[in-house]
């Protein structure tokens, strides 16, 4: 009984995975907007932006913005401190390679050019984030409840076999 209810905990947790992916996409949506409303608006060097973006409440699942600001805060230039955030599995649980490059790309681009050049770029990695985002809503509309069946169905094959 044990074992069928193993696998099935394991169907829900890839299940949860999918709903994970599209959360932390949502999020990262939000963190681009943001970055580009404080571009806009405020002007502020891309240091203080993260430390800004770091602390807000709703961006807390982003980890790898919290661990972009610890390597600023330790002298790294941004570049290298935003890769090396994103080179850490833990901060980017859930996300694929393609949702991972991608924000190595957006950060590669941020705070090269000026203000007009900055906001285009928020705006073509958005759409971009777009469809990835798309994408992850279609996988966990298609695989979330499948995933939960398969693995309860597994359980229950394990189950029947051994009785």
């Amino acid at each position: 009984m044990i074992i069928a209810v193993c696998f099935a905990l394991m169907g829900r947790n890839i299940a949860d995975s999918y709903k994970k992916r599209v959360s932390m996409l949502e999020k990262t949506e939000a963190m681009i907007t943001l970055i580009r409303d404080e571009i806009d608006f405020c002007a502020l060097p891309i240091n203080e932006m993260i430390h800004l973006i770091s602390q807000k409440e709703s961006l807390k699942q982003l980890a790898f913005i919290e661990e972009c600001y610890r390597f600023l805060s330790s002298g790294l230039d941004f570049p290298h401190a935003w890769n090396n955030s994103l080179e850490d599995r833990k901060n980017i649980a859930f996300l694929k390679k393609k949702d991972v490059d991608l924000l190595k790309s957006f950060g590669e681009n941020l705070g090269i050019t000026d203000s007009a050049g900055q906001l285009s770029n928020c705006n073509v990695y958005l759409g971009l984030l777009k469809i990835n985002y798309n994408e992850a809503l279609k996988d966990k509309e298609r695989y979330s409840g499948l995933t939960t069946a398969i693995g309860f169905l597994v359980g229950l094959g394990v189950l029947i076999v051994f009785i």
